[in-house]
């Protein structure tokens, strides 16, 4: 998708996030496959009752096969929207103790683990688990 982490942390709206994805050749007018996807996966169900009318495929976007995001993309779509702020500072200490980082919420700490290679398929699990012994 975005190749480019700190160009995409440095994004602060929908529309920034739609122009740097129509940018990277990921989004256009004649392909729309991965704002379907998006909002399939993070379940924002809402744009699509706003924009059902004037966007066709909205229609049955609930019944959509994601094709843009891998498996294990939509894994750590559902870790972001998982953890809660407990966790974010939790995974602050375990992963950057002494000098923590202070996320501001789940999605800067994802930005940040993924390039680190902190929730790689290998990894990914080992960090649910530890989220889940933590709550023991």
């Amino acid at each position: 998708m975005v190749d480019d982490i700190e160009e995409l942390k440095r994004v602060t709206s929908t529309t920034e996030l739609l122009a740097l994805l129509s940018a990277n050749g990921q989004l256009s007018q004649t392909n729309l496959s991965v704002l379907y996807d998006a909002i399939k996966v993070t379940k924002q169900f809402g744009f699509q009752s706003v924009n059902r009318e004037k966007l066709h495929p909205f229609k049955n976007i609930k019944k959509r096969k994601v094709a843009s995001f891998s498996a294990h993309t939509k894994k750590i779509f559902n870790l972001g929207k998982s953890i809660s702020d407990s966790d974010v500072k939790t995974l602050d200490g375990r992963y950057n103790f002494p000098v923590l980082k202070g996320y501001t919420d789940s999605w800067s700490l994802i930005l940040d683990f993924v390039p680190r290679g902190l929730l790689s398929k290998d990894k990914i699990k080992s960090v649910k688990k530890m989220l889940k012994d933590e709550k023991k």
